[in-house]
């Protein structure tokens, strides 16, 4: 498959006229803005750009959000994988997928998050409710026995 940057894929899109992003998911890689295959954030923060400014609607790209997510826990940055996981799109085939993804990332990386008071403070400051917060320390702290 042909890819190109992302002024093309731009380009098309502002031709087409269309907010779907079907003939567009080559955009949506990683390769379309970077060589490093793994690489997430760009292509994340401009769907998000695209879609708060209506010219996209995608629901459909999960393993963006998925990437980037993976990505910034292998980073260590717990907190912002949680706000990623917060502002993706709905899924009616997957009704619980945001709560069910951020308890598993309190539960996964418990250590890293809890350490650090920055990242356990901006957690909260997202919204996240405390006792998913404590449950995840707790089963940390008895994972130990």
């Amino acid at each position: 498959m042909k890819r190109y940057d992302l002024s093309y894929y731009l380009m098309l899109l502002h031709a087409s006229e269309e907010g779907e992003v079907g003939f567009l998911k080559p955009m949506f890689s990683a390769f379309s803005s970077t060589h490093d295959p793994l690489d997430y954030h760009m292509i994340w923060h401009q769907r998000t750009v695209l879609e708060a400014v209506g010219a996209i609607s995608s629901k459909d790209l999960h393993v963006l959000d998925m990437g980037f997510v993976s990505q910034l826990l292998c980073l260590g940055q717990c907190h912002w994988a949680i706000y990623v996981a917060l502002h993706m799109p709905q899924s009616e085939d997957f009704p619980y997928l945001h709560s069910n993804l951020i308890r598993e990332i309190l539960f996964q990386y418990c250590e890293s998050w809890s350490s650090q008071e920055s990242q356990r403070q901006a957690i909260l400051d997202l919204g996240i409710p405390k006792a998913w917060l404590h449950e995840a320390m707790v089963c940390h702290i008895f994972s130990f026995y």
